[in-house]
């Protein structure tokens, strides 16, 4: 017990130096305390007898602490400290301590200092205490000379806490990284702050961090608690650390055009005051116009019905202290729906087996709404039939259509070509095409594919003109590009001329037969009709026969009775 109240009073010298407040300590003031005898030695005028001290204390406390006293005095020769004089008074009332008189003889103090040349200084040390443990204490040092008769009254006063009050302000909306500084008083039983007595801080749980500052981090999300401690009396208090708070909401795309019929999803960026990407918050989405751009308040999905220009904005109530934190306006066009238009949209084509296949056939494709057809494709039918190709994968494009193969006479197929854009819920483009096989046309000589003529017994040098010949087709069709050619089988002058009256059918072949310098004999030429249209030909073969030149009789002697004949 002596060792603990040692310690006691080394701590309580320590640290109460530091507090001042309405304690009244007289030394030797006689007009107040009669009992303070001071006996004067007459020669030296300097005072012989002990000095009384005494008391009157101001306390504040529950019935039951304990006023000490105690007089100490630091021997300037050796350095210790030594304990002059002791008394102490239970608090019964709370309120009233009954004075405190302590009778201590310094005069050692005096002449050791005087000496030295110095003063003597007595500490006063008045500690309030309960069960041993220290409330409150107080010190003051009286400066002593031979010659001091009284010194000035010392105020003091002694508290005991009752209780911890933590400034609970700075508890709010704290979020990991924030940094608040707590506060905390003690409270007499009266309610009144006990001035000079700073807490001591603890962490109690939960992500936080306290110094003994009362500085507090918040690390981490989640329920926390806090302890302040002020001369053995303490208070908690509940800390939670809530999410971080959204700062700023980025809707993205910001600014975009689409069709009608288009849906398009926004995605938000939330990021907190320190710029850090938050996820998994919810938002609240809204349009300037539910009618024509409606919006999923949840989501942000967007769906153009009209045409015309609109605004969304994206919310959270997850902003510091529960405030609303609204995006920037994204602006929203919505223009008429892309569509692919063809022309023409079907195409008839005829082949014929042998014959040439017709040339391609073009389809002219285009964008007959708004927006864009991004890219274009082209899907060929399945069953084949025909080659197809884009010059261009963006409208405008021009579709180049022809048929791969002939179909046989009689034969009808239809094929459909789809033209397809990467532009969400636009149709296709249909081409159809329907492809018919026809009977081959002939090129008739005569109404036959060949004819024969010949010309009988042409006198050498002579000429004849044979009959028309009459060229057409079948079935009834116009040929273009027709042309005679004349081969003679005999390696002879040519003998045989052939012209047409028209380069198309219907037409007619006339043919001139010579004879000329031919000698007698049986001659062959044919004739080979082509049309530039169509792999088609027939052939007339002529035929001619040149006679000998006729017999001329001579007769000579005539008259005279005699003579001879001769042929010539």
């Amino acid at each position: 017990m002596r060792a603990a109240r040692r310690h006691l009073v080394a701590t309580s010298l320590r640290d109460a130096v530091r507090r001042r407040a309405a304690l009244t300590l007289l030394v030797c003031v006689s007009s107040l305390l009669p009992a303070c005898d001071v006996v004067t030695n007459a020669s030296t005028g300097q005072r012989t007898g002990p000095v009384h001290i005494a008391l009157s204390a101001s306390v504040i406390a529950n019935a039951g602490a304990v006023v000490e006293a105690t007089v100490l005095y630091r021997s300037l020769a050796s350095g210790t400290v030594e304990k002059l004089s002791h008394n102490a008074v239970p608090v019964t009332a709370g309120t009233a301590v009954p004075p405190l008189v302590l009778t201590a003889d310094v005069s050692g103090c005096v002449r050791d200092a005087d000496a030295r040349g110095r003063t003597c200084e007595i500490t006063l040390m008045v500690l309030l205490t309960r069960d041993g443990r220290l409330l409150d204490s107080i010190a003051s040092a009286v400066q002593l000379l031979s010659s001091t008769v009284a010194t000035p009254p010392v105020t003091m006063q002694l508290y005991e806490v009752q209780t911890v009050r933590i400034d609970a302000s700075s508890a709010s909306e704290l979020e990991p990284g924030d940094t608040k500084t707590f506060s905390a008083t003690g409270l007499d039983r009266s309610g009144i702050v006990v001035p000079g007595k700073p807490p001591e801080w603890a962490r109690v749980s939960g992500g936080i961090t306290i110094g003994a500052d009362g500085v507090l981090r918040a690390l981490t999300v989640g329920a926390a608690r806090i302890r302040a401690s002020i001369s053995g009396r303490s208070a908690e208090l509940d800390v939670p650390v809530r999410a971080t708070s959204v700062a700023s909401i980025e809707l993205q795309p910001t600014d975009t055009t689409i069709s009608v019929g288009a849906v398009l999803v926004y995605r938000p960026i939330v990021r907190s005051a320190s710029g850090e990407v938050l996820v998994g918050r919810t938002l609240s989405f809204s349009s300037s116009n539910f009618i024509a751009a409606p919006v999923t308040s949840i989501g942000g999905v967007v769906t153009a019905v009209a045409i015309g220009q609109f605004s969304i904005v994206a919310r959270s109530g997850e902003g510091r202290n529960g405030a609303t934190i609204s995006s920037a306006n994204a602006t929203l066009r919505v223009e008429a729906a892309p569509v692919i238009v063809v022309a023409p949209a079907t195409l008839s084509i005829e082949t014929e087996v042998g014959q040439p296949l017709p040339p391609s056939r073009t389809v002219a494709v285009g964008n007959g709404g708004g927006g864009s057809l991004g890219v274009l494709s082209l899907t060929l039918p399945p069953e084949g039939g025909l080659t197809a190709s884009l010059d261009r994968s963006a409208a405008p494009a021009v579709l180049s259509v022809q048929p791969s193969s002939a179909l046989a006479a009689g034969v009808t197929q239809t094929r459909v070509l789809r033209i397809r854009s990467t532009t969400a819920g636009v149709a296709d483009g249909v081409v159809t095409v329907t492809l018919t096989g026809r009977q081959p046309p002939q090129l008739l000589v005569n109404n036959a594919p060949s004819a024969t003529v010949s010309v009988d017994s042409l006198a050498p040098g002579s000429s004849s003109a044979l009959a028309a010949i009459a060229v057409s087709t079948a079935p009834g069709r116009t040929l273009n590009g027709l042309q005679a050619t004349v081969t003679h089988v005999q390696n002879v002058a040519p003998w045989l001329t052939a012209s047409l009256s028209s380069a198309a059918t219907p037409s007619n072949l006339s043919l001139v037969a010579t004879a000329g310098t031919l000698a007698p004999g049986d001659y062959t030429a044919d004739v080979r009709l082509t049309s530039t249209d169509l792999h088609l030909a027939a052939t007339v073969r002529v035929t001619m026969r040149v006679r000998p030149p006729a017999q001329r009789l001579t007769v000579s002697g005539a008259g005279t009775g005699s003579g001879s004949v001769a042929s010539n």
